[in-house]
Order: C-alpha cells, then structure tokens, then sequence
C-alpha cells in the first residue's frame, strides 16, 4: 500500500510543479451548471479600458455639441412605458448615448451623428486577452511564448525564433487546415514538439468528397515514429498507398484515422503493436482487402469503421475477442477459420451501423439468435445481405430460419435486406413495433411473392423495392390498416427491377386514407406491369416512370395534378402524349424524355400544351432516334432545354425566354430559331451544339459558346462573338480560317476561355489580336495540324495563366523565344513530330529555327508525346517555382531536373516513358532520383 500512496503523491507533487510552471491559480469552487448574465451597468473602471481614447474623444465631442436629435419613428416592439422610464427623471438638455451593433438602430437614432467603433490594434487586442485571461496588463507577465507562437498551428516554416522553438517541445495538440499537397517541409517542425498528443487534419469546407489530397510518404516514414506521445493521429483523405510498420511504435496511440485513402490495400501486422487504441477509422478505403491478424489484439478497441470498404471480403477469426467494441459497421461471414456469426455474441457494447454480409454461411436458426440482435439496443442501421448467386447450395427453408433469429431491436431507424432466399419475409418485416424505422430497402430477394404489410409502420419516410422476381401482385394487404392511415410518414417509394410485376391495386373497400405524405414515386424496368389501380396521391410531386408500359405512364400521372417534375424513359408504345395525360401537367416544371423509340411527337395538341404548361422550365429529350419535331408551337416559359441524340430531329423552334440551349448528335437539325423572329432570341447566352453538321446560325448575346464535331460549318458570321466569356470550337473540319476583322469578332474585354481544338484544316488565326485580349485566362489550341502559326513574341494575352498547345504544322522546336506573361503558371505541350530533343537552357540558345524556352514563371508543367526529347536537366533548371511536372509517352526522355526535383509538390510518369528513367525513380529499386521524389505527396510512378 505504501508504494502506491508514494506514487500518487509523486504524480501530484508533478502536478503542483507544472501548475506553478504554466503560472495557473488555485480555484476550488465549486462549478456551476448554468452561468449568471452579468449585470449591464454605466459605472465603468476607466483602468479597465483598453485602447479607447480616441473613440472617448470623438463620443464626448458628440456628447457636449449643441445640435439636437429627433429620432425616426420606428416599431422596435419594446414596452415603450419600461423605455420612458430612466428619461423622466433627467435634467433639461441631458443626452443619450445609445450603443448598437445594428445599423437599423443607429438609423432610427439619427444616423448623421452615428459613431463607428474602429478596430483594435493587435497590441491593444493582445492587452485585453491578457487582462481577461488572469488579470494581467499584458503577456510579459504571464507566458510570453504565447505571444511568440503566432499561432504555430500554420505551420509557418520560418522558425527564427528560438523562444518558439523552445515552446514547440511543449506542444500537446496540434490542428491544420488539409492543404492539396502536404509537402514534407510543412511537417518537419513536428520534430521538434516530441510531447504532441494530436495531430489533426482538418477539412476544408466547400470542397465535395471526390476532392483528392495527397501526403509525402517521407512524412509518415521519418516523423511520425518521432512523436512517440502521439494519442489521436487523423490522416483522412490523404491518397495514402501504404501505412508504414512504424505505425506500431505510438504506443499511446488511442485514434487512429485513416478513412476515404482509397489507394490503401493493407495495413500492417504492426497495428496490433496499439495497446491503446480505441479508434480505428476505415471507411472509405475502397481497396482495403483485409485487415491484419493481429487486429484482434486489440483489447482496448471500442470503435473499428469499416463501412464503403468494398474490396473487404474477409475479416480475421477472434474479431469477436474485441468486446469493447461500440462501431463494427461491416462483419464478412467466413469459413472455418475466419470470421463466425457466433463472434457477435459477446459484442454487446455495438451501436450505430451494422452491415452483416454472407449470411448464406449460416447454417441454423441457432447460430443466429446466438448474436443476440435483439439485445443490441444501440443499432440503429442495420444491413442484412446473402451472396446474389442463387444456386443448388442455397436452402429457402434454413434462410427464413436465419433471418427469424436475426430479429433485431425495435428502436431501429434503417433496414436493408438483400439477396434473401427465403420465400416470406420473417413476421417482424413491417411489425408495427418498430415505431422508429425510417428507411427500408428490399432489394433481390427473388423467391419473396409478397410483401409484408409495410403500412404499418407509422414513422416509414422512405421505401426502396427491387428485383423481387417471385412478386406477381400487390394488393391491399401491402397497406396493413384495414382503417386508419396507410404509410402515414412515407415521403419516397421506389420500385426497381420488378421483372414479374403485373397489377398495382390499392383500390379495395373499408380502406382508409393512404400516403398522404407521398412526394416521389419512380417505377423502373418494371416490363410486366400493365394493369395500375391505386387511390389518388395529392401530394405526389415527383413521378419517374422508366422501362414500363404506356398504359403504366397514364395510370401514374393521373393520381396527382401537383407534379412538378417527370421523368419519362423508355416507355414502350409511346407516340405523343395526349390531351389525358397533360390535364394533370399543369403544375410541371421540369420534363425529360428518353429512350422513348416510338415517339414521333412530344404532344398530340401543340395549341393546348402551350396554353396548359405555363410553368414549365426545363425541357431535356435524350435517345428518342423517330423524333421528328418539337412542334410548331412552343412553350414560352422554358428557359433551359437539353436535346441528344435525336437522329431524326429537323428543327427546332426556341421559346423566345430561353437562356440555355444544348444540343448533341442530331445530325438531321438544319434549323434552330423562334417564332415571329429572325433567328435566335436575344436571351440565350448558353449555346453547346455538338455533332449537328447542318446548323450554322447563332447569336451576337451567346455568352458560352460551345461548337464540337460540326464539319459543315465553315465560317462564322461577321460579329457573332462580341459577348462571349467561352468559346469551344473542336471537331470542325471544314474550318479555314478564324475571321480578321478585329473587334467584330473576338471580344477583347470579356472572353475569358479560347479553345480551338482538332480543326484539321484551320490554316490562319488572328494572333496578331492575342495581346488584346485582356480577360484572356485559359488558351488551347490543339490538334490544327495545317495551321502555320509562328506566335510573335510579345504578343500573348497579358493575363493568360494556362497555355495548351502542340500538334500544329510547325512543330514546337521552331516557334523560338516566345516571351510568354509572367501571368502564365500552366503549360501543356504535345510535342507529336517536333522533333526536339532537349529545351533550351537560356534565350540566347534560341534560334529561328530550333529549341524553345521554358517560361520561368510556370508551377505546372504537363508534358505529351515528346518521343525524341532526352532530357530535361538542362533545360528547366530555371523553373524554380514549378510544383508540378507530368510526363506521358515521352519514350526516350532518360533524365529529370535533380535540383527541382525535392521541392515538387506532384510528379507522374506513364508507362508509355522509358523504363529507363521509370528505373532511377523506383523505389524498389533504390533508384537514383528516389532519395529526391521520395518526400513528393503526390507521387505516381507506373
């Protein structure tokens, strides 16, 4: 006992050290749930004040001026008479010095003499955090490092001083903000705090979740092992490929997450070196295909996310040992010698996701209830799956024995059920007492014939059907209440797959009301089901009915005249919709057709439609190859039409409100214009027409203009171009010339994008304009092989920041010195048959006839098909800002910049390069430049 007490008075004694260290003080209150609002009071400690005088001086002027205020009348909703009050005891003349943060306030206070607050100084700012923190004046007082850190979490490399070098040691936790590429010198003053406990990446907000990351490896090989306190390590989104067996050595590891690195395939045996890790974090690793045996060492693990892990189809034997676990969102049922149904019992400590894949492996009812589901109370989202192979080894008899026993608590929120073999349902599918299940999925359960009755369930928001085979017919029983109301919270219902469907009937006596939340309804490949009879859904909205009958589309249509928006796709025996079907369109704003073969008219009455659909918005027709037209008569209230793929589709007549217009693949389209007018309407501004050969006529207001695959077209008419932002034009063959007649034709002051893209004949481009293209930013010109262009210097856009070009007539190597903008950052070549076999070192290497300089103001540099080029170690050693270097198909390409090399946040070298310098960048092979590319985030080398 003795030795117990004198270690605990040694770890306090430590305590009361550190405390007089940090300069903290003694508090023994007592703390308090709720916080008591200080009173507001005008008698103020003027020494308390800080930074203030010249606001005292400009307010105490307003306060002693002779002008009067008369405030504006304005309802504020205060009790006037609580408000009066103060004011009827003050002597005549007295002033109000009214403070607001609203300018509305100040307004009805007399805005003339309103005084705004300037800011404080940083030292004024940094006095008052000091006076608040612990009554000092200032941080000389206190710790003074604190000052000195400026905010060390930004991981500035410039560590000057040494009194933040000396707080670095004392670190404990440590954020930042994920950069694009986290480069091996950002981290490296990491070595110096050894006590960090936290290391957090944290997310950068409005960035979607395809957005890539990437982190030098040296990162994790040669600092990380150095923060051996480390407790809470977060490397989440980083396209990390391999986690190093140093992992093992944080022995005070606690979490550990390492979700969305989709290029992970393994983790190493060394993870289960973690005594004290309690959070594992996977999910999204796409290419994990196993975890490591040692994993079930783990005794102190509490949460392992493994979810939208989709290589991961076996899982080690002993996972269920782990009985701290609360997260297990993915189990693989196995062999013999993996992962057993039975493991789940003692995990009992399971909340939040639960996805139990190869329930086939079960063998009995037993080893089922042996889980114990239904004493699981913290799943909320629980996902039961069979393998989707039906084959001799599948028992229908012993699945519905398994799933009887996998009943889980009531308390759940989301079920799915897949590729079940069973021929019913178990009797708690739709139990009325599961009064908290929100989302139910059914989905390729073949032999199933019926569906439980689902109507039941009274908090049942959303329900997806699919590939139900066996199911013929769904009736009233799929209500539930023979009175009362069916899906009394059901908000979406969607059927896919339903091969064998053939009637919808939910017209029957003594039923009550049904779906009366009911907004969406999709209905897809469901090729069998002609006869529809369901009870009127008012709220219906959103109606998707593909790869179904016309009969079908009819029937669904008419249970609501609220629609908004409907999705028709190949709908068999389509011609036009009629009269029937558009009284219940009213309403619609959005309407798509596709894959509609038989459809040679949109509407039987173009006259009605355009008189009905006064709401609709956005017209999109796909695939439909009998089209013929349009109609005549258009719908005014369309601003955004789509058309693709429309073989027989002649012309085409614009609502004159249109703002976007998009059409593909229409090869038999002579015509685009509107009624009553000559031409496009002036409100387009988006125009994309691909693969049309025959349409040649646009517009002077057109802001986005993009022409591909049109070879018919050979010139453009004088001034069509003055409001362009975007102009693509690729795939034009019969192109000779970009017209010359200055500013009739390019915009000088607004065009921002210029492609011109795979126009074989294009000969002539007005680039003696380029320099007067002051908005320019982005420039391709690509794939013009007789376009003889020599680009003078001199004359690029002042503001161009990414230049493509190659593969024109004159190759590469004779353009010469270009005098390219300081602005340009970007520059993609294709070199094709220039011919040239290194870049020049300086410009006065530059002849007329050979050689080109690298601008020295690039970060990226994309290089294409350079097949003579040999090296670029002369060449580029002045690009010392460049970050990025991609090198594709150059096949004798041998050697790279060394001294660049260290600090480029990204290199990719193809297959197609030699395996030459493929070699001396491997690390397998302890290749020359690895020692360089090693620190490099993004790093690919195939």
């Amino acid at each position: 006992m003795s030795p117990k007490i004198d270690k605990i008075t040694t770890k306090l004694l430590d305590l009361v050290n550190e405390k007089n260290l940090l300069g903290l003080n003694d508090n023994v209150e007592r703390a308090t749930r709720s916080s008591r609002r200080l009173e507001e009071t005008s008698l103020v400690v003027e020494s308390k004040v800080i930074g203030r005088e010249r606001d005292k001086e400009a307010l105490l002027g307003k306060l002693l001026g002779g002008e009067s205020s008369s405030s504006q009348t304005t309802n504020f909703n205060v009790e006037w008479e609580l408000l009066q009050r103060p004011f009827t005891v003050g002597a005549p003349g007295s002033k109000v010095l009214v403070t607001t943060r609203k300018t509305t306030v100040a307004s009805a206070m007399d805005s003339d003499q309103a005084y705004d607050l300037k800011l404080l100084s940083d030292e004024e700012a940094l006095s008052l955090f000091a006076q608040h923190a612990s009554n000092k004046q200032n941080f000389d007082d206190v710790n003074r490092k604190l000052k000195l850190y400026e905010f060390f979490f930004m991981l500035d490399d410039k560590m000057d001083f040494d009194d933040r070098q000396k707080g670095l040691k004392k670190v404990h936790h440590l954020s930042f903000i994920r950069e694009k590429y986290a480069a091996y010198q950002k981290f490296k003053a990491l070595q110096k705090p050894r006590r960090l406990r936290t290391l957090l990446a944290m997310p950068v907000r409005g960035l979607g979740s395809w957005e890539k990351f990437y982190m030098s490896n040296k990162v994790l090989v040669e600092i990380l092992p150095q923060l051996q306190s480390l407790r809470v390590l977060c490397l989440a989104n980083y396209n990390i490929t391999q986690v190093p067996e140093s992992i093992g050595r944080l022995k005070h590891m606690r979490y550990l997450n390492l979700s969305n690195n989709t290029r992970i395939t393994c983790l190493p045996e060394q993870v289960g070196d973690l005594p004290n890790l309690q959070s594992l974090l996977l999910s999204g690793c796409h290419n994990l295909s196993s975890l490591p045996a040692s994993i079930v060492k783990l005794t102190n693990l509490r949460h392992l996310d493994i979810s939208d892990t989709w290589a991961l189809n076996k899982m080690p034997l002993g996972l269920g040992g782990l009985t701290s676990l609360q997260t297990l969102s993915k189990i693989v049922i196995g062999e013999a010698d993996e992962f057993n149904i039975c493991d789940l019992k003692g995990l009992v400590h399971l909340q939040g996701q639960l996805s139990i894949k190869e329930l086939q492996k079960v063998k009995n009812e037993l080893q089922a209830k042996e889980t114990k589901l239904q004493h699981k109370k913290g799943i909320c989202d629980l996902e039961l799956e069979w393998s989707d192979v039906f084959d001799d080894s599948r028992n229908k008899a012993t699945e519905y024995d398994v799933i009887e026993g996998l009943r889980p608590f009531e308390k759940l929120s989301s079920l799915k059920i897949l590729h079940y073999g069973g021929k019913v349902f178990p009797g708690w599918v739709g139990d009325r007492s599961f009064v908290c299940l929100t989302q139910l999925t059914l989905r390729g359960c073949k032999s199933c014939k019926y569906l439980p009755a689902l109507g039941y369930l009274p908090s049942l928001q959303k329900l997806f059907v699919g590939s139900m085979d066996g199911l013929k017919s769904l009736g009233s029983e799929f209500l539930g209440p023979s009175n009362g109301v069916a899906f009394p919270s059901l908000e979406v219902l969607k059927f896919t797959d339903m091969k064998g469907w053939e009637k919808w009937s939910t017209i029957s006596g003594g039923k009550g009301n049904m779906f009366p939340f009911l907004r969406e309804i999709s209905m897809i490949n469901c090729g069998k089901l002609d006869e529809v009879a369901i009870e009127p859904i008012p709220s219906l909205q959103d109606l998707h009915v593909q790869g179904c009958s016309e009969a079908v589309l009819k029937s669904m249509v008419g249970v609501s005249s609220r629609i908004v928006r409907l999705t028709i796709k190949n709908i068999r025996r389509l011609t036009q919709l009629t009269e029937e079907v558009f009284e219940h369109l009213k309403k619609v704003e959005h309407l798509s057709f596709s894959e509609c073969d038989e459809l040679t008219h949109l509407w039987e009455s173009e006259a009605w439609t355009c008189k009905n659909l006064l709401n609709l918005q956005s017209l999109k027709v796909y695939m439909c190859k009998n089209l013929v037209s349009l109609g005549e008569e258009v719908v005014q209230s369309v601003t955004e039409v789509n058309i693709s793929s429309c073989e027989s589709l002649e012309s085409y007549n614009c609502p004159s409100s249109i703002k976007k217009l998009e059409i593909s693949n229409c090869p038999s389209l002579t015509s685009l214009s509107t009624p009553k007018m000559d031409g496009l309407p002036s409100t387009l501004k988006f125009l994309h027409i691909q693969n049309c050969d025959n349409v040649n006529n646009f517009l002077p207001s057109i802001e986005y203009l993009d022409i591909y695959g049109m070879p018919n077209l050979r010139q453009f008419p004088e001034g069509c171009f003055v409001h362009l932002t975007r102009l693509v034009i690729e795939g034009c063959d019969n192109i000779e010339s970009i017209p010359d007649n200055g500013y009739g034709f390019l915009p000088f002051f607004c065009l921002r994008n210029l492609s011109i893209i795979n126009c074989k004949n294009l000969k002539l481009f007005p680039h003696e304009h380029l320099q007067s293209l002051a908005s320019l930013e982005e420039m391709i010109i690509h794939g013009c092989l007789n376009l003889d262009c020599s680009f003078p210097c001199g004359l690029w856009p002042p503001n161009l920041s990414l230049f493509r070009i190659g593969r024109l007539k004159k190759p590469i190597s004779e353009m010469g010195m270009q005098n390219f903008p300081t602005s340009l950052v970007t520059l993609v070549l294709y070199g094709g048959d220039s011919g040239l076999v290194t870049f020049a070192k300086t410009e006065e290497e530059v002849t007329s006839s050979s050689s080109f300089v690298l601008p020295s103001s690039l970060t990226s540099l994309y290089l294409h098909g350079f097949k003579e080029l040999e090296s670029l170690s002369e060449g580029s050693q002045h690009l010392t800002c460049l970050q990025h270097l991609h090198i594709y198909n150059c096949s004798n390409l041998r050697d790279l910049p060394e001294t660049l090399l260290p600090s480029l946040s990204s290199l990719r070298v193809d297959s197609n390069c030699s395996h030459e310098l493929r070699k001396k960048c491997s690390r397998s092979r302890k290749g020359k430049y690895w020692p360089m590319i090693s620190q490099i985030p993004d790093l690919q080398i195939e």
